[in-house]
């Protein structure tokens, strides 16, 4: 059936109707009224498939019956938490930015993972510390900048980093600030720092 928006699904079902009206009001809900731009860049933002249900209905003799039949279901391919997103910060963007650039120059970044074993997740507090001096997040310059500061090499640090909060954590604000924490709380004894990375990187090479 037509619509007066920009959407047409072609369905005379109600229970099509009523699904794919649910379905864009979780996207709209969790996105503050937008439906647009919520994927991962590579895909459509909304697919039609088909399942088979038992729908209710009356028969020529005036009974309630339920019959087998394919219904069309509008289906959105998200991740929930990409979806509750609002906006990622600046620093986000330009290392999204920088991270494409360098994919469409034929320059991938090697992955640190060993084969398989995932990161290692791991889930501990951000302490009100761990941010910069005017109180907002660290960007990646501040991280590095603390790095350099302790001496410690930049190149396997990346290596432990990716190990320890997941490949993704440059580009997370929560994950550049426990990682600043951490150089914060070991600022006192960079040898030590050092010879902490480099052990769990024996461990997960090991």
């Amino acid at each position: 059936i037509r619509s007066i928006s920009a959407f047409e699904l072609h369905t005379r079902s109600f229970y099509a109707m009523n699904a794919a009206i649910r379905t864009f009001e979780t996207v709209a809900f969790l996105r503050g009224g937008r439906l647009a731009g919520f994927l991962d860049r590579q895909g459509t933002p909304f697919y039609l498939t088909k399942r088979l249900m038992e729908v209710a209905h009356i028969d020529d003799h005036g009974r309630p019956v339920r019959v087998p039949q394919w219904i069309i279901e509008l289906e959105a391919p998200v991740d929930v938490a990409t979806l509750m997103r609002e906006q990622d910060d600046q620093d986000t963007v330009l290392l999204q930015a920088d991270v494409a650039a360098r994919v469409l120059q034929g320059h991938r970044e090697n992955a640190s993972s060993t084969p398989g074993k995932g990161p290692e997740s791991v889930d501990e507090p951000v302490a009100a510390s761990d941010s910069t001096a005017d109180g907002m997040p660290p960007t990646l310059e501040h991280v590095l900048g603390r790095l350099a500061a302790m001496g410690v090499p930049a190149q396997t640090w990346l290596r432990y980093a990716a190990t320890r909060w997941g490949p993704g954590w440059k580009l997370n604000p929560q994950g550049r600030q426990r990682a600043f924490g951490e150089l914060d709380r070991f600022r006192n004894d960079p040898k030590g720092y050092a010879d902490k990375v480099n052990a769990e990187l024996q461990q997960v090479a090991s």
